[in-house]
């Protein structure tokens, strides 16, 4: 997306507990990403699907539904409620709209393989993937396709996207029959900037491992922590609205005393890749 955010997950990456990041294949600095890839080799890539942001990797003619004449896509992400009512009403009705999803991924799948990047795991920006049933399920086609593991259910953003009980656990059965096991759960975006109060990084700290306990409690064993490091830069702040999630999230996994807990708990850090080699259960 930006060089800053390349430089971050670097930074938590040398100095952190981050395991794994994803590649927007049309961002601005997809380019520089690859190299760093290159250069860091045993922190795993995977792809993160777009079909929300900037331009996409197809020919705009051949996916109408999803861009304009340009290229750009047909997604306000300042109005998400009514993009989202739009994309939900394109899935159920015009089968074309999940065949040119169909064709936009293997584009961006193609450019990143033309790079010299074999993705390891998926998941979709903006979780457009959880706001459909018929979406989610062409997602898992796509992990099936390519044997990957693929980022499922996430809260609260279930809760946020007011997704029906109904259809999370349409979902969670669609990915248990996934050919390669997943994260059982993911957590994000666990507050707001609308939120009264935002906490400093020890009580942010403090709430993480609350919900990864009670994650545990509820027979979870496989869980996704979903971040969002930076370099926090006076060009990135200009143009990024998530500059003091940013911060607290970069401290979170590249704090001492969080790596410590989670140790002194026993859980371990792996990657996507673990899953797939059947290791680190």
């Amino acid at each position: 997306m930006h060089s800053d955010v390349n430089a971050g997950i670097i930074y938590a990456f040398n100095n952190g507990i981050v395991q794994s990041t994803s590649i927007l294949a049309s961002g601005a600095a997809c380019l520089e990403a690859v190299q760093l890839a290159k250069q860091y080799p045993e922190l795993e890539v995977g792809l993160h699907f777009n079909i929300s942001h900037g331009h996409c990797s197809s020919e705009p003619a051949k996916i109408p539904l999803l861009v304009d004449e340009d290229g750009l896509f047909l997604f306000d992400s300042s109005d998400m409620r009514s993009s989202f009512a739009r994309f939900r009403e394109l899935a159920n009705e015009n089968n074309k709209f999940l065949d040119q999803i169909r064709r936009e991924f293997f584009s961006q799948i193609d450019r990143l393989d033309r790079l010299g990047v074999n993705p390891k795991h998926l998941d979709f920006h903006h979780y457009i993937n959880l706001i459909n049933q018929k979406l989610f399920a062409q997602y898992c086609k796509f992990g099936d396709e390519l044997g990957i593991p693929l980022r499922g259910i996430c809260q609260p953003v279930m809760q946020n996207l007011h997704i029906p009980s109904s259809s999370i656990e349409e979902m969670q059965c669609l990915l248990r029959a996934a050919s390669v096991r997943s994260p059982e759960i993911s957590i994000s975006n666990l507050i707001s900037m609308n939120d009264p109060v935002i906490p400093d990084s020890q009580e942010y700290e403090k709430r993480i491992l609350l919900i990864i306990d009670q994650l545990e409690m509820d027979g979870f064993t496989i869980v996704e922590l979903i971040t969002h490091p930076a370099r926090i830069t006076t060009e990135f702040l200009k143009i990024d609205d998530y500059i003091w999630a940013r911060e607290l999230e970069t401290t979170l996994v590249t704090s001492p005393t969080f790596k410590k807990s989670i140790q002194f708990r026993n859980y371990e850090v792996i990657s996507h890749a673990d899953l797939r080699q059947n290791i680190g259960y």
